[in-house]
């Protein structure tokens, strides 16, 4: 089986959500994660996603620096039991460039931060 990606998409997008609405299943990627803005409704609409952050507390949870002390953190995967989707989601602690699987994927979204979008070119 081909894999045809449809889009590159920094997000947010009304496009992405155009496309990750189309009703058929998508292999989605999210690069810069965090605690899973874009991850959560790819997976609630049935899309397989694999999410890729480097922060382990956005993705795992845990203790940030705030302006008025330590916040805590639930984190992405907390979020994916609590609504039950981690079995459409494979999560990734890392460098998109360096630690991503080789894998097809028809949708990718960022975050849109220049960063990231500069590593894609």
């Amino acid at each position: 089986m081909g894999c045809t990606p449809i889009s590159l998409l920094p997000t947010p997008s009304t496009r992405a959500e155009t496309l990750l609405g189309t009703g058929k299943p998508l292999a989605v990627a999210v690069l810069g994660c965090a605690d899973g803005k874009f991850v959560l409704p790819a997976a609630r609409r049935g899309h397989r996603v694999v999410a890729i952050d480097v922060d382990p507390v956005a993705l795992y949870g845990g203790e940030k620096s705030g302006l008025e002390g330590p916040v805590w953190m639930r984190g992405l995967v907390w979020r994916l039991d609590k609504e039950r989707l981690r079995q459409r989601v494979r999560v990734i602690n890392g460098d998109f460039a360096r630690d991503a699987p080789v894998c097809c994927c028809q949708v990718v979204v960022t975050s849109g931060a220049p960063s990231i979008l500069k590593e894609l070119r």
